[in-house]
This record gives structure tokens, sequence and C-alpha cells, in this order.
């Protein structure tokens, strides 16, 4: 299957977002994610430790914590504040197992893109706002910020690939990502 058919059957289930800040003292204990996440740093300084690896994060990094990873965070400035996206990612596409890895975008991003940053902060706004078109407008924004990590990631020249696993099924005929 084409990475374009795969992309069209990747489907984002957003959760939540929130804005968070602490002071130096802040630690986030080792756990296990339930859910993945994306995370803007508004200001400030912090370490991530994501499965082992370690992230010293800043102003304008966007950090990408995949589900099921284990997560320590802890802060190393006077003051950290991030915009916290929660979500999680499924196939619709029947007989296949698809890593979380398939976007196999990078973990640590600079963000730069004014359009991007102002999609983490409409999406604190849009989430306060409580109008019936809510959900599908954070939803939006939550795949063009997807969409950006991809681009970037792949705009940095690393080669990717696709990782997938088919079970011992066919998949039925009438079923057919386009």
């Amino acid at each position: 299957m084409e990475n374009n058919s795969l992309m069209k059957a990747f489907h984002l289930a957003f959760l939540y977002v929130d804005t968070y800040t602490f002071n130096k003292d802040w630690k986030f204990q080792e756990e296990k994610v339930p859910y993945s996440m994306i995370r803007f740093i508004v200001e400030g300084n912090a370490k991530f430790i994501i499965d082992d690896n370690v992230y010293d994060v800043g102003k304008n990094d966007i950090i990408y914590i995949p589900e099921s990873c284990n997560l320590q965070c802890m802060s190393v400035s006077n003051h950290f504040s991030f915009i916290s996206i929660r979500f999680t990612a499924s196939y619709s596409i029947h007989g296949l197992k698809i890593w979380s890895e398939i976007m196999d975008f990078d973990t640590q991003i600079k963000c730069e893109d004014k359009f991007i940053i102002d999609c983490f902060y409409s999406m604190i706004k849009e989430k306060n706002a409580n109008r019936l078109g809510t959900s599908f407008v954070l939803r939006g924004y939550l795949e063009i910020i997807v969409g950006y990590l991809i681009n970037i990631s792949k705009e940095k020249g690393e080669s990717r690939t696709c990782k997938i696993q088919y079970y011992n099924r066919e998949i039925d005929s009438r079923v057919q990502a386009i």
C-alpha cells in the first residue's frame, strides 16, 4: 500500500488540550503514557526523558511524546510553561497492525513557523469557547500540527519508512483505502 493511501487511512482522535505552568521545583516522575502528546514550549526550559532519551527543551520547541512510552520531566528554569495536546491515533485498515512510529516524525523540533505557533494558542482559545463545532475545530488544528511535524521532519532529508506488520488475514475485497 502506498504511503499516501496509508496517510488517508490514518485517523487522529483528539482528547484534550491545556496550558500548564510550573516553577523550578516541578518534576514529573517516570510514568508510562497512555496516549500520544505534542507539547509546545511557551516559555522556560526543561528536561524531558522519553524512553531513556534526554531532550533539553526551550521556548518554541515542539516535543512529541509517543503513546506507551516512559516519560519523565523536570523544569530547569524558574518559570516553565507549555501547551499540551493529548490524542490517540489509529488506522481503519482491516488486517493491518500499524505501529505508532509510522508517522516517524522527529521527537523534538524548533518551531519557527508563526502559523503553527498560532495553532497551539488557537486550540486553547477554542477549547474555552464552548461552541457546538469546537471538537471539529480542535481536531482540525491537531491535524494541521501533525501534518507540519511530518513535513518538517521529512524536509530535514532523513530517510523515512513506514513500518507495517500484516496479520495473517485477508483484507475484505470490499474495503479499500483510496
